[in-house]
């Protein structure tokens, strides 16, 4: 593999997360931001958590609340 593979400084990425709990995952993103600015990573600043992901999803993948799913996308997109 080619040593640029493994370079991290001015990537970009969104930050998701989802748990059981109700809260999602948030905690867990301030460490996961912080990780990566420390490693050069351009982190956008807007997240999402995925609450009670056991049952956030149907059975197609897509998400239950339809408003939530939106901004997932939404994310995506300003990734892109």
């Amino acid at each position: 593999m080619s040593h640029d593979y493994w370079r991290t400084e001015d990537k970009v990425a969104a930050i998701m997360s989802t748990s059981s709990g109700k809260l999602g995952g948030l905690r867990e993103l301030v460490f996961l931001r912080m990780l990566l600015n420390n490693i050069g990573v351009i982190v956008l600043p807007e997240q999402q958590v995925i609450p009670q992901a056991g049952n956030a999803f149907k059975e197609d993948g897509g998400m239950v609340d339809e408003k939530l799913q939106q901004t997932v996308y939404d994310l995506g997109v300003k990734l892109t």
